[in-house]
């Protein structure tokens, strides 16, 4: 009895997390911002340990205020500042990473999608694939 309750609200608990995931969808563009790419085979940024930090400020002694991520979002129009460029995190907060770290974002083939920044359905930065 109590090894199928235990069963049922387990799965009730995962169906909620899986939904939820599902129903985060891009609502508005964030046109001043372009998609960019961490510079780093896909083997370390599988390993968070490996991801290079963001900090606040644009110099490396600055603090680290947490880890890039593999899609990194940062501003059209800005220009290095002592090798930095400043992103915005999916929380919307900014900090600084080191430019050698990133790439452009390119579609993998000619029939894949373009990465738009967007405001997603929960309020937080993210992006969607569009043609």
């Amino acid at each position: 009895m109590y090894k199928a309750t235990f069963c049922f609200i387990s799965i009730a608990f995962i169906s909620t997390i899986v939904s939820n995931a599902i129903a985060l969808t891009a609502v508005k563009p964030v046109t001043e911002l372009k998609c960019m790419l961490l510079n780093l085979p896909d083997e370390v940024i599988r390993a968070y340990e490996g991801l290079p930090s963001e900090y606040a400020e644009a110099k490396e002694n600055s603090k680290e205020i947490g880890k890039a991520e593999k899609f990194v979002f940062v501003y059209r129009t800005q220009t290095e500042t002592n090798g930095f460029l400043k992103v915005v995190r999916s929380d919307w907060t900014q900090g600084w990473i080191k430019v050698d770290l990133l790439k452009e974002y390119q579609a993998p083939s000619p029939r894949s999608k373009h990465c738009i920044p967007s405001k997603m359905s929960d309020g937080s930065l993210g992006f969607r694939l569009d043609p």
